[in-house]
């Protein structure tokens, strides 16, 4: 991966979008914890490691560039049922790399333990499914907020807006299928893309078009989560 933006670079590209799409569900990985790191490196660290490696390649633009990451409300903050880390990731000034990563850790010292301390999902079958999942977009929620904070004081014409936003349950491979269609889990995130500049915000969670926040979580799917659980 990190091989693109020296590519990049070395062509003299510059860019203006980014859109962070890559992303899985759960590991076949029988080890829980690896399975857990396999999720995260895509869906965290992926998309981390490869916004910071392309920030510098951003070319100033009246319009501003934008960076918007796939997401998902399973990612919210009331998804996290301990209150020291949900306050943690829920501040603003404070919230930086080092807390998501100790986020994480914490995660992963659970794993290895088999128990759940950090989500407190209550239902165990659902958290074995989607804990990682849920724990990854967590991270990559905050990760988004963290990044518009840092590059928010940037001048005009070299503004760089960076959000995220939950496509919805979406007809793919990670949801066996079910859902929406593909062109309706993208257009979110094309319209934050071709938003004009004078309409864009940073460091938002968006759903349908919409600001939801990072707290925000309801029944907002008619699909069930623990029917996409994949069969053993």
């Amino acid at each position: 991966m990190l091989c693109l933006p020296r590519k990049l670079a070395f062509g003299m590209t510059s860019l203006l979008q980014l859109v962070n799409n890559a992303g899985v569900a759960w590991s076949s990985c029988p080890d829980k914890v690896l399975a857990a790191k396999e999720v995260l490196n895509t869906n965290y660290y992926g998309v981390k490691n490869l916004t910071h490696a392309l920030l510098p390649l951003f070319r100033p633009s009246a319009a501003g560039s934008r960076v918007v990451n796939v997401s998902s409300m399973a990612g919210q903050l009331a998804a996290v049922g301990n209150n020291k880390w949900k306050e943690q990731l829920s501040g603003e000034d404070n919230l930086n790399e080092e807390v998501i990563e100790c986020f994480i850790q914490a995660y992963l010292k659970d794993r290895a333990e088999g128990v759940d301390t950090v989500l407190l999902i209550p239902n165990k079958e659902v958290f074995e499914a989607y804990g990682d999942y849920t724990l990854s977009k967590a991270a990559c929620n905050a990760h988004t907020r963290v990044v518009a904070r840092d590059l928010a004081n940037r001048k005009e014409g070299e503004k760089v807006f960076v959000n995220c936003m939950c496509p919805g349950i979406t007809s793919t491979a990670m949801s066996q299928n079910k859902g929406h269609s593909v062109e309706e889990g993208a257009d979110t995130a094309v319209w934050l893309v071709l938003r004009p500049a004078s309409e864009c915000v940073t460091g938002k969670f968006f759903l349908k078009r919409q600001d939801r926040g990072f707290f925000y979580i309801r029944e907002a799917f008619s699909i069930d989560a623990q029917s996409m659980i994949p069969e053993k």
